[in-house]
């Protein structure tokens, strides 16, 4: 299985390609496989230091922009429609993934997940063949996400999120990163792709568990789920870890932690 990435107008920063190798490190330990990672980037490997959104705009725009990024992302794709694929990508990234993916069709699995992707508003009538999850941000600039999310209605292999975080919420170098969104994403992303290993399909663990007074985080629930689903610990103790987390015995991030040892 290949994993394909696709960053925004910041490219293959120094802080993206840490959150590709984790995300393949733990997906690797899930599925107890060595997944090849794929990165396609406006700048084709080169790399480059923005002070900020604007500067980073100006030099995606100054190599090609949208359309050059396009017929990056159409190669890779079409490069590889005879593997099993998961596309993952970020703004300008995703918005050109969403155009590349009009009409593609695969024998193999081939699913994408997309963050914030504002140029899809104007391409809201692509043929869309794969199974696909936009993640949108709580307000956009230049349009009105509401009405964007209900012209993607008709789509039914379409998955539509609305989430309270800032565009950008999944860069560390963007004004609207934010640190708590981008930990969940990155779980919420590995249990996605985890869903197509598990035959038959999970079970929540937040329907076998039972809390009486609060909830779990989403993040902690999902994070269960997959290591669950990789075999790496039983049933029965993912949902002790669950509990334990809930009653303030530990923290997330050891919880995960002890399941992956």
């Amino acid at each position: 299985m290949k994993l394909i990435l696709v960053p925004d107008i910041f490219g293959c920063t120094t802080e993206f390609q840490q959150y590709a190798n984790t995300q393949k490190s733990m997906l690797d330990k899930m599925i107890n496989q060595d997944i090849e990672l794929v990165l396609v980037d406006p700048y084709q490997g080169q790399t480059f230091e923005f002070d900020n959104d604007t500067q980073a705009y100006e030099k995606y725009l100054s190599l090609g922009g949208h359309e050059h990024y396009l017929s990056l992302i159409k190669k890779e794709i079409e490069s590889n429609k005879n593997d099993d694929v998961y596309i993952v990508g970020f703004s300008a990234g995703a918005s050109a993934i969403w155009r590349a993916l009009d009409g593609f069709k695969s024998d193999k699995h081939c699913e994408f997940i997309g963050f914030y992707p504002s140029q899809i508003r104007n391409f809201l009538d692509i043929k869309l063949n794969i199974k696909s999850h936009i993640i949108f941000p709580q307000s956009e600039s230049h349009f009105e996400v509401k009405d964007v999310m209900e012209s993607l209605g008709h789509y039914e292999s379409l998955k539509i999120s609305h989430t309270q975080y800032q565009h950008g919420f999944m860069n560390p170098l963007s004004k609207g990163f934010n640190e708590s969104a981008f930990n969940e994403f990155q779980m919420n992303a590995a249990v996605s792709i985890m869903s197509y290993f598990r035959k038959p399909p999970l079970t929540p663990v937040s329907s076998i568990i039972n809390i009486e007074d609060g909830l779990l985080p989403q993040s902690i629930l999902n994070a269960m789920d997959a290591v669950r689903a990789s075999g790496a610990v039983p049933d029965k103790d993912a949902v002790d870890l669950c509990l334990k987390v809930h009653k303030g015995e530990i923290t997330f991030d050891k919880a995960i932690e002890i399941a992956l040892e």
